[in-house]
């Protein structure tokens, strides 16, 4: 008698069976196998995503420098000085270096001139800080001689592309962690259900 008392109450609270083929027999313990699934799904999909991200960010950046390689020209440039320097310049005027300026700063626009095709081209380009006047640097220009820009190197390439990584995976952490943190509750929630309806019926089997 005692014995299958014991027996009934075992199984309302839900104790665990002896057909070790079913070892997540209760729907709580199935719950948890599932969500555990969910989450090692999305963790390995955002993997995939975000090395995708950082592939196509560094296919596009090399596919940009390539370009620009193969529509551009090298030629030499000397920094002119500003003869007559303003003392009250407008923020929006290319900024001529009359004076060394300070290496630690931003690149700057600097007035230049080079020779393209046998002519003297003067315009504005922008060069790295730390340079002085008459300073000569290499420059890239269009088959019309105008500057094309400032060139795409190596280290710009792959400091873009490990930007784009960085962000991809902090997107990609928080995500899964927002994840997370649903499963959890939802998971807490069927545990605390399913408490409940355990102790539900294991009072209701001692009550008879």
């Amino acid at each position: 008698m005692g014995f299958r008392r014991r027996r009934r109450a075992a199984r309302a609270v839900g104790a665990p069976s002896a057909d070790r083929r079913q070892p997540f027999h209760r729907p709580v313990d199935r719950l948890a196998v599932r969500l555990q699934l969910l989450l090692a799904a999305v963790a390995a999909l955002m993997l995939v995503l975000t090395v995708g991200v950082a592939a196509g960010v560094y296919d596009a950046e090399s596919a940009r420098a390539a370009d620009q390689q193969i529509r551009t020209h090298p030629v030499t440039a000397t920094i002119t000085p500003d003869p007559d320097p303003d003392p009250d310049p407008d923020p929006d005027t290319p900024i001529r270096p009359a004076a060394r300026l300070d290496s630690r700063t931003d690149p700057v626009l600097a007035a230049a001139t080079w020779h393209w095709a046998g002519d003297a081209r003067t315009g504005t380009i922008e060069l790295p800080a730390g340079v002085s006047t008459h300073t000569q640097t290499g420059i890239l220009v269009d088959s019309s001689g105008n500057w094309a820009g400032p060139e795409i190197t190596g280290p710009e390439v792959a400091g873009n592309t490990a930007a784009a990584l960085i962000g991809a995976l902090a997107l990609a952490t928080a995500l899964i962690a927002g994840l997370h943190t649903w499963c959890t509750r939802i998971l807490d929630r069927h545990r605390q259900r399913y408490w409940d309806e355990a102790l539900h019926r294991l009072f209701a089997t001692y009550g008879k």
